[in-house]
Protein backbone atom coordinates (compact mmCIF):
# COMPACT_ATOMS: atom_id res chain seq x y z
CA UNK A 1 0.00 0.00 0.00
CA UNK A 2 2.79 2.36 0.89
CA UNK A 3 4.59 1.55 -2.42
CA UNK A 4 1.44 2.28 -4.44
CA UNK A 5 1.03 5.67 -2.75
CA UNK A 6 4.68 6.50 -3.39
CA UNK A 7 4.36 5.51 -7.06
CA UNK A 8 1.18 7.60 -7.46
CA UNK A 9 2.88 10.60 -5.86
CA UNK A 10 5.92 10.25 -8.13
CA UNK A 11 3.73 10.06 -11.25
CA UNK A 12 1.79 13.15 -10.18
CA UNK A 13 4.99 15.12 -9.56
CA UNK A 14 6.69 14.06 -12.81
CA UNK A 15 4.99 16.63 -15.09
CA UNK A 16 5.87 19.42 -12.65
CA UNK A 17 9.56 18.44 -12.65
CA UNK A 18 9.64 18.22 -16.47
CA UNK A 19 8.18 21.73 -16.80
CA UNK A 20 10.97 23.19 -14.66
CA UNK A 21 13.79 21.54 -16.67
CA UNK A 22 15.62 23.63 -19.32
CA UNK A 23 14.88 22.83 -22.97
CA UNK A 24 16.93 20.06 -24.57
CA UNK A 25 19.53 21.43 -27.01
CA UNK A 26 22.09 19.45 -29.02
CA UNK A 27 25.77 19.81 -28.20
CA UNK A 28 27.73 22.27 -30.29
CA UNK A 29 29.83 20.63 -33.00
CA UNK A 30 33.57 20.77 -32.44
CA UNK A 31 35.75 22.26 -35.21
CA UNK A 32 36.99 19.69 -37.71
CA UNK A 33 40.60 20.89 -37.69
CA UNK A 34 42.67 21.48 -34.60
CA UNK A 35 46.22 22.75 -34.27
CA UNK A 36 48.73 20.34 -32.78
CA UNK A 37 52.48 20.12 -32.55
CA UNK A 38 54.83 17.16 -32.27
CA UNK A 39 58.46 17.54 -31.25
CA UNK A 40 60.85 14.64 -31.76
CA UNK A 41 64.61 14.10 -31.65
CA UNK A 42 66.06 11.98 -34.43
CA UNK A 43 69.56 10.55 -34.26
CA UNK A 44 71.39 8.78 -37.08
CA UNK A 45 74.91 7.93 -38.17
CA UNK A 46 76.22 10.34 -40.81
CA UNK A 47 78.31 7.64 -42.47
CA UNK A 48 75.27 5.40 -43.02
CA UNK A 49 73.22 8.37 -44.25
CA UNK A 50 75.95 9.30 -46.75
CA UNK A 51 76.16 5.68 -47.93
CA UNK A 52 72.38 5.54 -48.42
CA UNK A 53 72.35 8.81 -50.38
CA UNK A 54 75.31 7.61 -52.45
CA UNK A 55 73.59 4.33 -53.32
CA UNK A 56 70.16 5.88 -54.02
CA UNK A 57 71.32 8.64 -56.37
CA UNK A 58 72.78 7.71 -59.76
CA UNK A 59 76.45 8.49 -60.26
CA UNK A 60 75.90 9.72 -63.85
CA UNK A 61 73.46 12.64 -63.72
CA UNK A 62 73.13 13.38 -67.45
CA UNK A 63 74.48 12.20 -70.79
CA UNK A 64 74.27 14.10 -74.06
CA UNK A 65 75.02 13.37 -77.69
CA UNK A 66 73.93 16.11 -80.09
CA UNK A 67 74.80 17.37 -83.52
CA UNK A 68 74.71 21.15 -83.79
CA UNK A 69 75.51 23.67 -86.49
CA UNK A 70 78.58 25.43 -85.27
CA UNK A 71 80.25 27.11 -88.30
CA UNK A 72 78.56 29.40 -90.86
CA UNK A 73 81.24 31.26 -92.85
CA UNK A 74 82.23 32.24 -96.32
CA UNK A 75 85.60 30.87 -97.38
CA UNK A 76 86.98 31.95 -100.79
CA UNK A 77 83.49 32.93 -101.84
CA UNK A 78 81.96 29.62 -100.84
CA UNK A 79 79.45 29.34 -98.06
CA UNK A 80 80.68 26.77 -95.50
CA UNK A 81 78.34 25.18 -93.00
CA UNK A 82 79.91 22.74 -90.58
CA UNK A 83 78.24 20.55 -88.00
CA UNK A 84 79.78 19.69 -84.67
CA UNK A 85 79.09 16.55 -82.67
CA UNK A 86 78.87 17.31 -78.98
CA UNK A 87 78.80 14.38 -76.62
CA UNK A 88 79.61 13.92 -73.00
CA UNK A 89 78.23 13.37 -69.52
CA UNK A 90 78.02 14.92 -66.07
CA UNK A 91 78.87 12.79 -63.06
CA UNK A 92 78.58 13.62 -59.41
CA UNK A 93 81.16 13.07 -56.71
CA UNK A 94 80.59 10.90 -53.66
CA UNK A 95 78.20 12.41 -51.10
CA UNK A 96 80.02 14.10 -48.24
CA UNK A 97 78.19 15.13 -45.07
CA UNK A 98 79.67 17.06 -42.19
CA UNK A 99 78.24 17.20 -38.71
CA UNK A 100 77.05 20.60 -37.50
CA UNK A 101 75.85 21.49 -34.03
Amino acid sequence: MFGTALLAGALAAAPAIAEDAPPVTPDQASPLATTSQIVATIEFDLASLAATIDSDLPRRLVSFNERISCVHRRVLGFRVNANCDVEGFVERFRAALKMAR
